[in-house]
């Protein structure tokens, strides 16, 4: 399972690289960010975006009527690179 949630942080963490402004709600991000040949599965998807916003690489913002969505609250493409480049290691 760490495995696949290892490899779903990353592919988060490339696609917002590459769309700084990209906002959805996990199940987007799911269908949308990930690469289709991968079946990450939403239980995968959800521990990586928890493990993203817990080192403050993400922002959630919640609603009382919405699920949450996920993306950059503010474009530090450096941090993203440096965190993306001690997954891969």
């Amino acid at each position: 399972m760490a495995d696949v949630v290892r490899q779903a942080e990353m592919a988060i963490v490339r696609y917002l690289i590459a769309h700084q402004d990209a906002r959805d709600t996990m199940e987007g991000i799911e269908k949308w960010w990930l690469p289709q040949s991968k079946n990450y599965g939403l239980d995968a998807v959800a521990n990586a975006l928890q493990r993203l916003e817990s080192q403050n690489l993400i922002c959630v913002w919640k609603s009382a009527s919405a699920k949450p969505v996920y993306g950059l609250r503010a474009a530090d493409i450096g941090l993203l690179t440096e965190y993306l480049r001690s997954l891969e290691k």
